[in-house]
């Protein structure tokens, strides 16, 4: 009965031993994908909020550059995109 026992309990400690093995190694696989699913759903949010503050600053400057009347390259050079008075040189062909 002695003998019976000892094997009972040994083979009963291996498998709690190993049932806990894999219970824990699951429990650590769990936490390290919650931590990196928390962590990319931050910085995720982050990088929303950043692109959206740049995008805003992006059409400030924008909508400031248009009132004060910049239109691009082809106001340097007299393009035809420059429209002014007297055709695209803004007012410089006029004359």
């Amino acid at each position: 009965m002695a003998v019976f026992f000892a094997a009972f309990l040994a083979v009963f400690l291996t498998a709690f031993a190993v049932f806990l093995a894999v219970f824990l190694a699951a429990a650590f696989l769990a936490a390290v994908f919650l931590a990196v699913f928390f962590l990319a759903t931050a910085l995720t949010g982050f990088f929303s909020f950043f692109a959206g503050a740049l995008a805003a600053v992006r059409r400030a400057l924008l909508a400031g550059a248009l009132a004060t009347g910049f239109r691009g390259a082809g106001a340097v050079s007299g393009a035809a995109d420059s429209a002014g008075p007297g055709g695209g040189g803004g007012g410089a062909s006029a004359a």
